[in-house]
């Protein structure tokens, strides 16, 4: 799914880093979807730091939700204000070496 919002928590924590994400629904409800990531460790070497992601950011997380149908995901990337997308796809990471 495509989770477009505004960040309201980034926890950089072991043994899972996650981000709350407020969506605004097609009925005009916000919902609150929490997104699972892996640990910092594996982060830093996709291109995160602890600053990445900010509370108050407008962003879009591409993520995997849950079979239940519960707002909650398993993260697979964000595209940050500044047009950045993390991690970065193959093709781009091959262009900036």
């Amino acid at each position: 799914v495509s989770l477009t919002g505004t960040i309201q928590e980034f926890r950089w924590e072991n043994p899972h880093s996650s981000i709350d994400i407020d969506v605004t629904g097609k009925d005009g409800k916000v919902v609150t979807w929490h997104v699972e990531m892996t640990a910092p460790a594996y982060l830093v070497r996709q291109g995160f730091k602890r600053s990445s992601v900010k509370k108050g950011d407008m962003a879009t997380v591409m993520a995997n939700p849950l079979i239940s149908g519960d707002p909650g995901a398993l993260f697979v990337s964000i595209k940050l204000p500044d047009g950045q997308v993390l991690p970065q796809p193959a093709a781009n990471k091959d262009k900036a070496k």
